[in-house]
């Protein structure tokens, strides 16, 4: 435990330091060291595994808030391209017509690839590399065609950028406000009306902003902010993502599934996503408590300029 304290106490030194001189440099405001502060502190402890009180969902995404207002995050010309690049697991679920043959609900792994630009085409490309049954039960069942995959090929102008159900151009994106409180009450007030719950529509608006879209510094630290005032938000502590990385995620529950965001402390950027099976009566899933029934890695994100 010294060892751990010293490390704390060291890198709380030098975020400070590195704080007073950003203040010296730009004014820099005593909230933004603060956050700043309280992001490496929270960090430390996520990763050390102190023995201090566990932090919750709001503190931790307050803290790494304060590190996305200074990470790089840049937005594309309308004529350029946001690219990501990801391996997603998703749940292929056949639902057969014929009641005396059990369908096997499987599990499809691909590689997907996706530019997306506001003026010019785009495309994606999705590559299956794998397919497993989701419980030993389903490896004896009729295998169904696969659902899960959408195929690759064209992708259109996507002419705005969406956050919830609000259609954004690049300098609507650029403007937007960055005041958590203002945000969280924007985004509810332009949710759909399908899901089980408000607050869920939130929760996957918000996702949505940090999956595969862009959003300058100060949105995206926002948007976090946002997400610590959604009810409902837990910690689910330091975990790996499907790529081996390590990270901080939060969570929602709703319909018997929690849904995790995995994301990175120390950069702010979102590593991963996980579909956790909780109440299997509740999701029409058959399978066992604790089941990942879905799960993406995001590996690389990038502004380019051709596809």
């Amino acid at each position: 435990m010294p060892d751990i304290l010293d490390d704390l106490r060291a890198d709380l030194d030098a975020a400070f330091a590195r704080a007073e001189r950003k203040r010296a440099r730009r004014g820099w405001t005593f909230g933004a060291a603060t956050a700043a502060l309280a992001s490496t502190a929270v960090a430390v402890v996520l990763l050390a595994g102190g023995t201090t009180p566990p932090a919750t969902a709001a503190e931790v995404l307050r803290a790494v808030a304060g590190v996305a207002q200074d990470t790089p995050a840049p937005v594309p010309r309308d004529d350029q391209y946001y690219y990501v690049r990801s391996r997603t697991t998703n749940l292929s679920m056949f639902a057969g017509v014929d009641p005396k043959h059990e369908h096997a609900v499987t599990l499809v792994e691909a590689d997907r690839e996706i530019w997306q630009s506001l003026k010019r085409p785009g495309q994606m490309t999705v590559k299956v590399i794998g397919k497993r049954p989701l419980t030993p039960a389903d490896a004896g069942r009729r295998q169904g065609p696969d659902v899960a995959v959408p195929g690759g090929g064209r992708v259109g102008k996507q002419h705005h950028y969406l956050l919830g159900t609000e259609r954004l151009s690049r300098a609507e994106l650029l403007a937007y406000p960055t005041d958590p409180q203002v945000v969280y009450d924007r985004i509810r007030a332009h949710v759909g009306s399908g899901g089980d719950s408000r607050e869920g529509q939130v929760f996957d608006a918000i996702s949505s902003a940090l999956r595969e879209r862009p959003a300058p510094p100060a949105l995206r630290a926002a948007l976090y902010g946002a997400l610590a005032l959604t009810p409902g938000v837990t910690l689910a502590g330091t975990v790996t993502d499907r790529a081996g990385r390590t990270g901080t995620a939060v969570a929602f529950t709703e319909v018997g599934v929690r849904t995790e965001l995995i994301f990175d402390p120390r950069t702010s950027e979102l590593l991963g996503e996980r579909r956790v099976l909780v109440e299997p009566a509740r999701s029409g899933i058959d399978a066992p408590v604790g089941t990942v029934v879905g799960d993406t890695a995001y590996l690389e994100r990038a502004v380019v300029d051709e596809l």
